[in-house]
């Protein structure tokens, strides 16, 4: 396995397990909290995610493609490169377009007055984590069946 499988496997793998076990047991938990920690807590949380993950969400599907492109003939392990290249492209077209605005919204509300129409909004944010985490984590999982399939470079 060379650099460039390794990175993206790696890279992959905490992106796309961190978010779809987030969205899975941390979110969960936190939403049968009182209104006021619940919200408090999600802010937190995205702040850190923004800090943490932004950068190697971005940087996924490059490595994905660069790691794709090496292959020359059509196989399961290019089609299910391309297939993780798909889902991680996707998820971070679902993070910028859509769960982006969603969570610039939740932080900036004051978690001790909320405004009235927030159980709607903390819905939709929820359900584009759970797409964009489920994308990252079947994208990680055919990029790991791509690796585990190919033929020595």
């Amino acid at each position: 396995m060379d650099w460039l499988a390794f990175s993206g496997l790696v890279i992959s793998g905490v992106v796309g397990c961190t978010e779809f076990g987030t969205f899975l047991l941390v979110y969960p938990v936190i939403y049968r909290l009182s209104d006021r920690t619940c919200i408090e807590i999600q802010q937190k949380l995205s702040r850190r995610r923004n800090l943490v993950l932004s950068l190697p969400s971005a940087l996924i599907p490059i490595l994905l493609v660069g790691d794709a492109l090496r292959f020359t003939e059509n196989s399961w392990a290019n089609r299910a490169a391309w297939g993780a290249v798909f889902c991680f492209s996707v998820a971070l077209a679902v993070l910028i377009w859509w769960h982006k605005p969603i969570t610039k919204t939740i932080a900036g509300w004051n978690p001790g007055v909320l405004p009235p129409d927030w159980k709607p909004i903390q819905t939709r944010w929820h359900i584009t984590q759970g797409v964009k985490g489920f994308l990252q984590f079947v994208g990680f999982v055919l990029f790991c069946f791509s690796v585990a399939v190919r033929p020595p470079i």
